[in-house]
């Protein structure tokens, strides 16, 4: 593979998206628009912002179908385990809200980044290119740099946890007692690293496909175990949000994070990198397929999960499937061992589907800036350079995940500090800065940009407090029971 030329896309390519992008095409010519830009990118003039294209990215390649499968990937899983738990911290009328709003607002938030993916005759396909052209490029090195990859971190660290927790509960329902979970997550880290010599992030797409399968099971088996549970046992409900005022109140801001950690979505432009031209046709319908899947799995397990419980989720740490094991009477009315088994195998498989997803953006920098593109990705020299580079990242986040692994704070404070500025804060700015709606939408913006703003900072607090509050009980690679 030749090393892509700095270009600039020619000048109908550049007006047509142009006038695409400021809606000025009548509806007969649109069509024509999006053909010239299909073309300036299919012969390689359209470009990210530096002019280089990774080899670790699979440039342009992948239809809305294969994208959609990524982007699945990439919000929906494990996450909705601990939506419960947010409902919880909320009650039915502020948690049903809550996750209307995420719904809605990460959706129009969503499709505005991926608008802004060809701009100005380049493909802009990492977040901080886009806050370069939105607010400057310090903007997009010194603040929205350090978001994204504290928020991929922190997230792929707190899935190392849940591959854990997941891994030990089967090991526990089939009668294990030897291994501890720091051993559990070293297994998951190593079979990470395996897995991640798949080179490129649109090459993960049949993998992210059978995990949407897997959501879909999973989500349901869940759902029917809670039901069955609460059913069959009568178990006593209450959906009352206790506690001092102060603990009312974080709880609030807590679950609000949580939820919309939930919908965090924060590698659009570089899952659009992948998507063939022309790449904002192609998103968009990857976007709507991923909202699709979210309506059915996020609303099933939110709402029928804290239906079956109530506030006794809260002590689950974040998640309730420990419910499934320790909630109910199981010394005369064993609960369905093999539900519980496949359930666990299924949020396992998640889990890694999601680890594989999430470390690509920070691997490709480094990747980007030591392979040689001349080579092809094949290469002795670059597989070894990718090899190297992608099994230290999964050691550290293995390591971090082993050491301190308490999955619901580490959701809410990754969920404030790396979600809310990248899903809320710069999609609505850069749709006010160069979009210039009309007046009404502009003061809509701006009121949600404000509230994700104050958001963000009582979500960040109460995420520490509950990690402060918590802390008496923390340790060092610590034997957590599933």
């Amino acid at each position: 593979m030749l090393p892509a030329k700095p270009m600039v896309a020619d000048d109908s390519a550049h007006g047509a998206a142009e006038k695409l992008q400021a809606g000025k095409f009548a509806n007969g010519d649109e069509e024509k628009a999006l053909e010239i830009q299909a073309e300036a990118l299919t012969v390689g003039k359209g470009l990210n912002g530096t002019g280089k294209v990774p080899l670790s990215v699979g440039f342009a390649k992948g239809s809305w179908l294969q994208v959609g499968y990524n982007l699945c990937t990439c919000v929906s899983g494990a996450p909705l385990l601990g939506l419960p738990f947010a409902m919880a911290l909320l009650g039915w009328a502020a948690g049903t809200l809550a996750l209307m709003l995420g719904f809605c607002v990460t959706l129009w938030t969503s499709r505005i980044v991926a608008s802004f993916h060809e701009h100005k005759g380049h493909r802009h396909i990492r977040y901080r290119d886009l806050a370069a052209i939105a607010m400057g490029p310090n903007w997009g090195k010194f603040y929205v740099w350090p978001c994204q990859w504290g928020n991929l971190i922190g997230a792929l660290i707190s899935f190392f946890i849940q591959a854990g927790l997941s891994f030990k509960a089967v090991y526990t329902l089939l009668g294990g007692e030897s291994l501890t979970l720091t051993e559990m997550i070293v297994i998951m880290g190593v079979v990470c690293m395996v897995m991640a010599q798949i080179p490129t992030m649109h090459a993960l797409w049949f993998i992210n496909f059978l995990n949407l399968v897997s959501v879909f099971i999973f989500t349901y088996m869940t759902v029917a175990v809670a039901i069955w549970q609460t059913c069959y046992y009568k178990l006593p409900r209450d959906y009352g949000v206790h506690g001092s005022p102060a603990d009312k109140a974080f709880g609030v801001f807590q679950g609000i994070v949580i939820m919309h950690f939930a919908y965090g979505n924060t590698l659009i432009p570089e899952l659009q990198a992948t998507a063939k031209p022309p790449s904002i046709v192609t998103m968009n319908k990857a976007i709507w397929m991923l909202y699709a899947q979210l309506t059915l799995t996020y609303l099933p397990s939110a709402f029928i999960g804290y239906a079956a419980y109530g506030q006794a989720v809260v002590s689950g740490g974040g998640s309730f499937l420990p419910f499934f094991m320790a909630a109910v009477p199981t010394e005369d009315n064993p609960s369905p061992k093999w539900a519980l088994v496949f359930i666990n195998l299924l949020v396992l498989w998640n889990s890694i589907c999601f680890c594989l997803l999430y470390i690509a953006p920070v691997t490709e920098h480094f990747e980007t800036k030591y392979m040689n593109d001349n080579s092809g990705i094949w290469a002795v020299k670059n597989w070894l350079i990718r090899t190297v580079i992608r099994c230290a990242y999964i050691f550290f986040a293995a390591l971090i995940a082993a050491m301190f692994p308490y999955f619901g704070d580490i959701l809410a404070l990754v969920g404030a500090l790396g979600i809310t500025p990248l899903d809320f804060l710069l999609p609505l700015a850069m749709y006010i800065f160069l979009r210039k709606p009309v007046l009404w939408k502009k003061i809509l913006a701006w009121i949600l940009l404000i509230f994700y703003v104050i958001i963000m900072i009582l979500g960040a607090v109460a995420a520490i407090r509950g990690i402060v509050l918590d802390a008496s009980h923390y340790s060092v690679f610590p034997n957590l029971a599933p």
